[in-house]
């Protein structure tokens, strides 16, 4: 009998796994590394305006953590970008399943998340502050038509891929549409949905930063819009990194091992 030990739900070793894991960690920190022997190297050759040193801009983000500004900016841009993504993810997956359940609705709503996809952003940040004025729900509206299509097109692609012995199976069992649905479909599709759910969220944080910057809201976007008439490049590279920061946060503490939750449900490749 082999004594490898396994994953829960699993058939992974859990070696395996957690030499990955060291060699991600391992990986990020080199590439961090790296960026910031590359940030120094180009203080040190075109100057403070161009790129400002390290310790300038570590005591820019210290100056703005201390007098709150950084906090603040950072849970305003983080609810637009919450809230925008949650919304695209609800939608898209309902639409998404409807799509894949439906082919009038497919034939419909395809076309539509393809000019969704194809619009530029800025595109959309433009037309809500003509259309709506900076108010709080403009960014989260940007955040909203921007991402949509990207759980849209991952839940149709998960509901085409179904087997469909296993829904026949089910009905077998006189499972009703639902527990077909619960049962089958949505786990299925969870495994698409997933990684296309960490995708979104990056493009929603990265969306509703732009949407600040160019007036759309309050928060990270603003901090940098105000740098940049300032000429104050140092405070400027404390936002970026902050934005940075936070994503590869959320994207390791929350997006990672979602991901990874429905991995077993992904069909191989």
């Amino acid at each position: 009998m082999s004594s490898t030990s396994t994953a829960p739900g699993g058939d992974r070793p859990l070696g395996r796994s957690l030499r990955r894991r060291v060699e991600a960690a391992a990986g990020l920190v080199v590439a961090v590394g790296l960026l910031l022997i590359g940030w120094q190297a180009v203080h040190l050759q075109y100057g403070e305006l161009v790129m400002p040193s390290l310790r300038e801009t570590a005591s820019a983000m210290a100056r703005m953590a201390q007098d709150g500004t950084l906090a603040s900016a950072a849970l305003r841009t983080g609810l637009h970008a919450l809230a925008g993504f949650l919304l695209a993810a609800a939608l898209g997956l309902a639409l998404g399943l409807s799509a894949g359940a439906m082919r009038i609705c497919e034939v419909v709503l395809r076309p539509v998340a393809t000019i969704l996809l194809g619009v530029p952003a800025i595109a959309w940040v433009v037309l809500a502050l003509l259309w709506f004025g900076s108010t709080p729900a403009t960014p989260v509206l940007i955040v909203t038509l921007t991402a949509v299509s990207i759980p849209f097109l991952a839940a149709l692609e998960g509901s085409h891929t179904v087997d469909p012995q296993l829904v026949e199976m089910a009905r077998a069992y006189r499972a009703g549409r639902f527990g077909v649905l619960r049962d089958v479909v949505v786990p299925h599709v969870a495994g698409h949905l997933a990684p296309a759910l960490a995708a979104a969220f990056g493009l929603s944080w990265k969306v509703a930063v732009m949407a600040e910057v160019l007036g759309a809201g309050a928060g990270i976007g603003e901090g940098l819009a105000l740098a940049r008439v300032n000429l104050d490049t140092a405070t400027a590279m404390a936002w970026i990194v902050l934005t940075v920061a936070l994503l590869l946060a959320v994207n390791g503490l929350v997006m990672r091992p979602l991901t990874g939750r429905f991995g077993h449900w992904r069909p191989p490749r």
